[in-house]
């Protein structure tokens, strides 16, 4: 077990379990199929699983730890009381999160050694926690210009509260740009 944990293969089952956590159970929980309690419940514990695993310093799991109750709790804030600012924090310290957890997938993967595919599979991860940093960034734009965004040609006012800010980073982070939805303010 310490020489899984120590070794590269667990930076490959920590990125996959992410992916499903971003691409599968992230969109079950915006459209309420699944308890979006639960969600975060399963964010946070593979955020805290991955700086557990990912990174050594006691110092900085306790900082990281504490991070990810701080995101947790405003993200239950967030979902009982749907204020400007309770979006805002909660979306500051989930993109918070997001930065540190990526910089610690880089530092794994560039530390001393040779070069293979799990250390490939944790810059892979440090691409996705771009996307959700960006993906957060729209969500606290979207709480102070609204109609900052147009889906089908329209602004829209209710895009805070859908999947469309992750939709957006993904495929503006891979460069496919369908086109549905765009950017109509100068901020975004």
């Amino acid at each position: 077990y310490y020489r899984f944990v120590r070794g590269d293969g667990v930076l490959t089952v920590t990125v996959i379990l992410f992916a499903i956590y971003i691409f599968v159970l992230g969109p079950l929980g915006e459209t309420r199929q699944v308890d979006r309690l639960g969600v975060d419940l399963v964010f946070a514990a593979l955020v805290v699983g991955g700086a557990l695993i990912v990174f050594d310093p006691t110092l900085t799991k306790r900082v990281f730890i504490g991070l990810v109750i701080a995101t947790v709790v405003a993200r239950a804030f967030d979902r009982e009381w749907p204020f400007a600012w309770t979006s805002v924090a909660a979306a500051a310290v989930t993109a918070l999160a997001a930065f540190f957890l990526g910089s610690l997938f880089i530092a794994r993967a560039l530390r001393d050694g040779r070069i293979n595919g799990h250390r490939i599979m944790a810059a892979v991860g440090a691409f996705l926690l771009i996307g959700v940093m960006f993906s957060q960034a729209y969500r606290m734009l979207l709480q102070f210009v609204p109609g900052a965004f147009a889906i089908g040609g329209e602004a829209s006012q209710a895009m805070a509260l859908s999947q469309v800010p992750l939709y957006f980073s993904f495929i503006t982070l891979t460069s496919l740009g369908y086109g549905d939805v765009v950017p109509v303010h100068p901020l975004a």
